[in-house]
């Protein structure tokens, strides 16, 4: 009766630890898993922020446009006023037209100039933006190598630890 006795306990012995080295394996992995979960929602956190830094810029663009648009259009609007003036049925002495015009020849060489001057702060824009693009473009991939090279640290460690045992 010992012996059985004896074999009973030893059963019951191994059946625990058995028990408690697979508990620990379980761990183990839902570690790992917890581990690369919160990395998952780490770089979910970084698009997002580059969705929003991208959101940002291009309402700052868009605020810019609409700038351009108002001045190009109260612009016009003095035009056409300038242009109301000078075709109106009523006569004017000459030297009020000469000023017209000399005013008139003034605006549109003052637009010119502008219009070069936004010509280049959109190539000086454009770029920047081009080179703020290569730039993202370099740190995601340096992100996705890192990715890359962890998620091949963890398999190969899961794969040590699933030899070891």
């Amino acid at each position: 009766m010992s012996s059985e006795l004896q074999k009973s306990l030893d059963n019951q012995i191994n059946i625990d630890f058995t028990y408690f080295e697979l508990t620990i394996k379980r761990l183990l992995l839902l570690w790992k898993t917890n581990k690369l979960e919160s990395l998952n929602y780490s770089n979910e956190k970084i698009d997002i922020e580059k969705k929003i830094l991208t959101t940002k810029t291009n309402i700052h663009q868009l605020y810019d446009k609409l700038h351009e648009i108002q001045k190009i259009k109260s612009n016009k609007i003095e035009y056409n006023n300038l242009t109301n003036e000078i075709q109106t049925d009523h006569p004017k002495d000459r030297k009020t037209l000469q000023d017209l015009i000399n005013k008139l020849h003034a605006e549109i060489h003052d637009l010119k100039l502008e219009k070069k001057l936004y010509i280049n702060t959109w190539h000086s824009r454009k770029s920047q933006f081009a080179e703020t693009i290569n730039s993202l473009q370099a740190i995601s991939d340096q992100i996705q190598i890192e990715k890359e090279q962890e998620k091949s640290k963890n398999l190969s460690e899961i794969e040590t630890h699933e030899q070891n045992t």
